[in-house]
């Protein structure tokens, strides 16, 4: 009794994981009109272009740097479609950068997971803007799904995906953003 329970627990956690990994890359996706029409008009969301997703992109970072933080705290996840799902928690000061991260198995690791190699820097707002500028640079900007905080510019969100290639998907929020000292002090 005590083994089944385990493997329909496992079985529980896996398929729960891979319906939330369904749900998070579905937004990377573009809608089509078929279902942008059934959809109540205010519940619309607007898919931006690559084109439009840059100018946005430009816009929320000059928003950034004129907030002058000069210390602050971010937690973002890493999801790699089924592959690797990963958390940073990053405290910048002054330009100082100090950081720690965790994994949690995605169904590919079974029951264990390592965390990976990372540059923390990748992680903190101005590499969250260099990222999200890669992405739009790329091949894979047409299937891009950004987000920007409206009241300090950083990037919430950052997803991707090319439907030409299996399990690619990758999604990058930030879950917790914390203002520690503005300013250069």
């Amino acid at each position: 009794m005590k083994k089944r329970f385990q493997l329909i627990s496992k079985k529980n956690v896996v398929l729960a994981f891979i319906s939330i990994l369904i749900t998070i890359s579905s937004a990377c996706l573009p809608k089509t009109e078929l279902a942008q029409e059934e959809e109540p008009q205010q519940m619309q969301k607007i898919t931006l272009s690559a084109d439009s997703l840059k100018t946005a992109l430009s816009k929320a970072k000059d928003q950034w740097q004129a907030q002058d933080i000069a210390h602050y705290r971010i937690q973002v996840r890493h999801v790699s479609s089924v592959w690797h799902l990963q958390t940073y928690e990053i405290e910048v000061k002054n330009g100082e950068i100090t950081h720690s991260a965790t994994c949690i198995p995605a169904p590919v690791e079974g029951r264990e997971c390592e965390v990976e190699d990372y540059d923390p820097a990748d992680y903190t707002v101005e590499g969250l803007f260099e990222m999200a500028g890669w992405v739009l640079d790329s091949q894979v900007s047409e299937y891009a799904k950004m987000e920007f905080d409206e009241d300090y510019g950083y990037p919430k969100l950052i997803a991707y995906d090319h439907p030409e290639i299996l399990d690619e998907d990758n999604v990058i929020a930030v879950l917790e953003f914390e203002i520690i000292e503005a300013g250069n002090g």
